[in-house]
């Protein structure tokens, strides 16, 4: 399959997935409402948040992998590709200690912050504690996806992430008529993590066999490489972080967790078109271009970032 081919096809489905995904939050929102108050839920919309910029901390390294792993796709060299990914993760399980620790730090807080009345407090702290653990296990497993999309099957790992996020939708469904509440919204966050780990694990095994994840194949050369490149794209990250997110925070600061609802909802397609969907052609882009540049094949490159500046454009 083409190089032009796999990027189509992981942007198609990272877009066809992420309006799956928005049209099912829409059509959940009710169920979710139904037993869990407007207050609370305005609280794990603004946690989420909180958590986005908690996940800057990972320094752009899951791009700057992408890129560095297709760059080396197609070279037989185990050793090299595997001092790549064991330097990502490992600095990645760094990270996720950090976060971990930011943000258990401060979920003692979070319900004075945010306005949680004092018979919810013990239930908001609870479930943004799981989260905040689900979040900093997903920092090092994230080294499976930068291998999968590295070797250009970007769709598959796309229709994974789709399909294990409709599944804790459901898992999250099923504990809610259980009675478990907002703990509900937090188990399935966890379960979404462990379960696209598994299979994400799974994919990268199957096109990298001699993956090895080793301490001592810890590069500091490598590592500095990874962090110098995604650096450039942190910047970029940090715009999107400060766009997407910061309304709900000041909202709920201001106004109280209960105002975040309604304004989620009423923005979120506009924010979907405006911001997100813009991204997703050049990253689903990155892995081929890659490539393209480390076989020096300038020409090709020249003509896919033409293409690519047309399509954003118009």
């Amino acid at each position: 399959m083409s190089r032009g081919r796999r990027a189509f096809l992981g942007f198609a489905s990272d877009t066809l997935g992420q309006l799956l995904l928005t049209l099912a939050g829409f059509a959940m929102a009710p169920l979710i409402l139904g037993h869990i108050s407007a207050a609370l839920y305005g609280f794990w919309l603004t946690a989420l948040s909180i958590l986005a910029y908690l996940g800057l901390i990972d320094a752009g390294l899951g791009l700057a992998l992408t890129r560095a792993i297709a760059a080396h796709a197609g070279q037989v060299n185990d050793s090299r590709l595997n001092q790549l990914i064991s330097s990502a993760f490992f600095a990645f399980c760094v990270a996720g200690l950090i976060f971990a620790g930011a943000g258990l730090s401060i979920s003692a807080w979070i319900p004075d912050w945010f306005g949680i009345p004092a018979h919810d407090a013990p239930a908001v702290v609870r479930a943004f504690r799981v989260v905040v653990v689900a979040s900093a296990l997903a920092l090092p497993c994230s080294v499976f996806s930068g291998i999968t999309c590295g070797f250009q099957r970007m769709a598959i790992d796309n229709l994974t992430r789709t399909g294990v996020a409709l599944a804790a939708l459901l898992l999250s469904c099923v504990l809610l008529f259980l009675g478990w509440g907002l703990m509900a919204l937090a188990a399935s966050t966890l379960f979404s993590v462990l379960a696209t780990a598994m299979l994400t694990g799974y994919w990268a095994l199957q096109y990298h066999p001699g993956l090895q994840l080793r301490m001592h194949l810890v590069s500091r050369q490598e590592l500095r490489a990874l962090v110098s490149f995604g650096g450039y794209f942190q910047l970029g990250r940090v715009a999107n972080t400060v766009a997407l997110n910061s309304d709900s925070v000041v909202i709920s600061s201001v106004l109280g967790a209960q105002s975040v609802t309604p304004y989620v909802f009423t923005s979120r397609l506009a924010t979907l078109f405006s911001i997100t969907l813009a991204s997703k052609m050049p990253i689903a882009s990155l892995p081929a271009m890659s490539q393209m540049y480390a076989a020096r094949d300038f020409p090709r490159l020249q003509s896919a970032l033409i293409r690519l500046s047309t399509l954003r454009r118009g």
